[in-house]
């Protein structure tokens, strides 16, 4: 990784968080492996700093909810629909967010349970249309490629052709869908036991299932087909440094599978997995 990217993180907020939760979750992972109680109170540490970093983000989440509108620019309207939920779930999922958090520190005289819960239910909401809005766009890029690139970006000077580019938004799209699905899976772990897989993940398995997750570490900005979907990530373009960080994170993947499949091996009879 560049010093300048590195650099860059660091000096952004958003970026910052990355760092934190990769640290955080990490942490999570060697506790668990170890058994060693101080690394998980690290991680709990760098969880509630992460917690109150979140009480300045709802201002941040409006400007760009604002933006992103009605998602004109999506492909289509069921990437549109997915999209405003999406957007809607992040904007309640922060103050609730908060009022949770400041229960917990006795700031206000409520029950935290019920708060925690609610922003939990937005949180694994917000994934899972998440994973239908990812899923439709690897359908529309598969199907009709040439409709899902916008006019400007190919026009750009030094843009790929279309196939390749097509071979890159779909490969940055697939690894999302398989973070938005860890993430899926974290988020009901946090649901009251009895519901799914509830309270069910061991503290390894989380950290496992997170700490893999190196989008924002490993890759960089995607020139995607419109400003709606900046935020996707993708391998650098260029020599060796993208295909090491490709290598690296096909291991990672594959550690991450491993995890998942290891968890369903605990809720279904073990034929179905084989």
């Amino acid at each position: 990784m560049e010093c300048k990217r590195l650099l860059e993180m660091l000096e952004s907020h958003s970026e910052r968080d990355k760092l934190l939760r990769f640290l955080c979750y990490t942490s999570q992972l060697i506790g668990g492996v170890t058994k060693q109680n101080k690394y998980s109170k690290f991680s709990h540490q760098l969880s509630e700093c992460r917690t109150t970093l979140r009480l300045l983000d709802d201002v941040p989440m409006l400007m760009y909810s604002l933006s992103y509108g009605l998602g004109k620019k999506e492909p289509d309207t069921y990437m549109q629909v997915c999209g405003v939920i999406v957007n809607i779930l992040d904007q309640l999922y922060y103050p609730l967010e908060h009022v949770a958090w400041a229960a917990d520190k006795g700031i206000l005289s409520q029950n935290s349970e019920k708060w925690w819960l609610a922003s939990n239910v937005c949180w694994a909401l917000s994934l899972y249309f998440n994973i239908a809005r990812s899923l439709r766009y690897l359908h529309l890029l598969n199907s009709d490629p040439i409709h899902v690139h916008n006019e400007s970006v190919l026009r750009k000077k030094g843009t790929p052709d279309i196939m390749k580019k097509t071979l890159r938004l779909q490969l940055a799209e697939l690894i999302a869908v398989v973070c938005y699905i860890c993430d899926f899976i974290n988020a009901i772990h946090w649901m009251p036991e009895g519901f799914l897989w509830g309270g069910r993940l061991k503290q390894w398995q989380i950290g496992a299932l997170v700490t893999s997750d190196l989008r924002g570490l490993l890759f960089l900005e995607l020139d995607t087909a419109g400003p709606m979907r900046e935020h996707r990530g993708c391998p650098s373009e260029g020599g060796g440094e993208g295909n090491c960080l490709l290598i690296i994170f096909g291991l990672l993947l594959v550690i991450k599978l491993m995890t998942v499949r290891a968890l369903f091996q605990n809720f279904f009879p073990r034929g179905i997995l084989r």
